[in-house]
């Protein structure tokens, strides 16, 4: 039984260099390039730049957010006040109906 498993292996081991060789022979022609890939390639690379500087630049918007929501917020309570439904201030904030109601839930603890 052992020397079965040893002759098949063995056979298995000669099976795949035979195959690797003949594998390895097909991947050394050289590939076709043509201009329009390396055209596509430094158009690609000219996006990634260009998501890489925006991604890079520093931006103090979680602070304006923050003033910007708060404002919002007061806009809100201010409207609430007058008797404004909420469709009326989605309205007059420009803003859905969603972000109101979530705009009233997270600043309604301050």
């Amino acid at each position: 039984m052992f020397s079965i498993l040893i002759a098949v292996g063995i056979v298995f081991i000669i099976l795949g260099i035979c195959i690797g060789r003949h594998d390895t022979e097909d991947y050394s022609q050289e590939p076709d390039v043509s201009y329009k890939n390396i055209e596509n390639l430094i158009l690609l690379e000219k996006r990634v730049e260009e998501i890489e500087r925006i991604l890079s630049e520093d931006v103090d918007e979680p602070e304006d957010e923050l003033g910007y929501g708060l404002e919002n917020y007061r806009l809100l309570k201010k409207y609430e006040a007058e008797n404004y439904s909420i469709e009326e201030i989605c309205e007059l904030l420009d803003m859905n109906k969603g972000e109101v109601i979530l705009l009233k839930n997270l600043y309604g603890n301050l």
